[in-house]
């Protein structure tokens, strides 16, 4: 007994210092090589915004600045900067901190739901190697400081930790407002579950999530909106900031597959043996997948304008320049929106079911924040595959519940 239980600490430790070293020595590469790179894409307003902030006075930046993101971001960096220079290499620094740290959250959060330290090595290693990823925690991206706070978040709900919650939950919504999916997904789930099983501190936690929008609100009481009224100006168009894009919704789809495609090939034998079992649910998802050619994948307009790009990120514009044929590229792009909305109907199917049975559990609250996530985001002026990010750790997780929810169906 005492060398079985040897020999699985050993190969914890095992998994744990091989993927701790694979992190290090990819963003220790990843630092040298940008070390002295100049501004790259988006980093270039970042940058320009955080001097901003370093030379204005505090209440002034925070009421107007020429970002539609909260400033937490451009506050903290400020702050680096003040102490280790502004100097890219430094500011840069911070982001590759942000990474490791973010690396290693995201290896917890996975060993909490399965406890399988192989499997939680790949799991890790697969989110991590996401260029989106690497490149938002080298370069001085706000996407970097998001999803920090959203895996601290996750944690905190897992954890059933109060205090680790609104803590993450504030500045999640203080670095991006969509994040609010994930708050409100866990305030239905508290709600859920007070309601079924009368449990007051439920309540609390409700409270205390309502407690976290407060410092987003009163900003938008400085705005005088959502965001600040000179971001407004520069990033978006009239009239187009909160209407609903279907062409979002299919893009965000389509891209979370593709970008889940290495563990989709993995699970696929299990997952296409559901999506086949239940006939009708594959019957109207085959209609359904028909509004691809209604709303198909495309560029935001104002991205279009100010940018002309014809493309929302890297999987595109690389399927683009490797096909050279638009209507090979929806071609492919229906195929996997087909798909994305098979796998969804399947997780609706079984969020369904957790709801008629009370079973208000962890897996549902992550089916609750991944529909949530779905129906806020075609709201965004902007569409871009790097939004996603947030979402693949617990899209991931969902499917490897899914397929081993089946596996424990009798035949």
């Amino acid at each position: 007994m005492q060398d079985l239980v040897r020999n699985s600490v050993k190969n914890r430790n095992y998994y744990l210092y091989f993927y701790l070293t694979i992190v290090l020595l990819i963003f220790i590469s990843a630092y040298i090589y940008t070390f002295d790179r100049e501004e790259w894409s988006d980093e270039r307003h970042f940058v320009s915004t955080i001097h901003y902030f370093s030379e204005t006075d505090f209440f002034e930046s925070i009421g107007d600045y020429p970002e539609v993101t909260p400033p937490l971001f451009y506050i903290t960096y400020q702050v680096w900067g003040n102490a280790f220079g502004f100097e890219l290499s430094a500011l840069r620094l911070l982001s590759i901190i942000t990474g490791i740290t973010s690396s290693i959250l995201l290896f917890y959060l996975y060993h909490l739901i399965f406890n399988n330290f192989k499997l939680v090595f790949w799991l890790s290693l697969l989110t991590i190697i996401n260029p989106y990823f690497i490149g938002t925690n080298v370069f001085i991206y706000t996407d970097s400081m998001g999803f920090l706070f959203i895996i601290l978040f996750l944690i905190s709900i897992l954890k059933d930790n109060s205090f680790l919650m609104v803590f993450a939950a504030t500045l999640a919504l203080l670095t991006r407002q969509y994040y609010i999916f994930i708050i409100i997904a866990a305030a239905i789930f508290y709600l859920l579950n007070y309601l079924s099983f009368h449990d007051k501190s439920k309540i609390n936690k409700i409270t205390l999530l309502l407690a976290s929008t407060f410092p987003l609100i009163l900003l938008f009481f400085l705005w005088g909106g959502i965001s600040p009224k000179t971001g407004l100006l520069v990033w978006t168009l009239p009239s187009g900031f909160v209407k609903f894009n279907a062409s979002n919704l299919v893009t965000y789809l389509v891209f979370l597959v593709i970008y889940s495609l290495p563990l989709i090939i993995i699970y696929a034998k299990s997952l296409l043996n559901a999506i086949i079992y239940n006939k009708k649910t594959l019957f109207i998802g085959l209609l359904v997948s028909s509004i691809y050619f209604l709303f198909p994948v495309e560029v935001s307009k104002i991205t279009s304008v100010q940018t002309n790009l014809d493309t929302v990120g890297l999987v595109h514009r690389f399927l683009k320049k490797i096909l050279d044929n638009n209507t090979l590229e929806h071609l492919l792009f229906y195929l996997f929106f087909i798909f994305a909305v098979q796998i969804f109907f399947q997780f609706i199917r079984k969020m369904k079911e957790n709801f008629v049975h009370k079973n208000y559990d962890n897996t549902f609250f992550l089916q609750i924040s991944l529909m949530l996530f779905m129906i806020i985001m075609p709201f965004s002026y902007q569409v871009w595959e790097k939004y996603l990010l947030p979402i693949i750790p617990v899209f991931a997780i969902l499917i490897i519940k899914f397929t081993e929810s089946i596996k424990k169906m009798p035949h």
